[in-house]
């Protein structure tokens, strides 16, 4: 009976460790959920960069997109979500082309690198893309890209 109690009193205090050792979040400001879809005439677009970089505020977000063009943002490791502000927004898809060396990787084909969207949406400065994402969460963003 001593050793169960042992045991028990054990795991109970380990557990009362890990849940007191998480980590602090209280020094990042709020997030709220914010997702949305991106689609290029009107089709999604898989797997492309999308980041949304703050007009005023040192906070980007970042995210993915999936198979039907959704994405989520991310301002932090830590912490879901990103912070509420204005945005500017840039997209990119990066697409390797192989070419030579048939199946197999050493036999000396080349590589190119192409982007999958139209160049101009690669860039802040040039994408024309803003957002104001709100003090509550969000999934309507909607970035429609156009390819002319």
């Amino acid at each position: 009976m001593k050793i169960k109690t042992s045991w028990l009193l054990c795991a109970a205090g380990l557990l009362g460790f890990m849940v007191g050792c998480g980590p602090d979040l209280s020094h990042l400001p709020k997030t709220v959920k914010a997702e949305g879809t991106v689609t290029l005439d009107g089709i999604p677009v898989d797997q492309a960069t999308v980041v949304f970089i703050a007009q005023q505020g040192q906070y980007s977000a970042r995210a993915i997109t999936d198979a039907s063009g959704k994405f989520t943002l991310q301002a932090f490791d830590e912490k879901p979500g990103a912070v509420p502000g204005d945005y500017k927004i840039q997209v990119n898809k990066t697409v390797l082309n192989e070419s030579g060396g048939g199946s197999d990787p050493g036999a000396g084909g080349t590589v190119q690198v192409s982007y999958g969207l139209p160049k101009r949406y690669a860039a802040i400065s040039t994408s024309g893309l803003k957002y104001t994402i709100p003090d509550q969460d969000t999934s309507d963003i909607l970035l429609e890209l156009k390819s002319k």
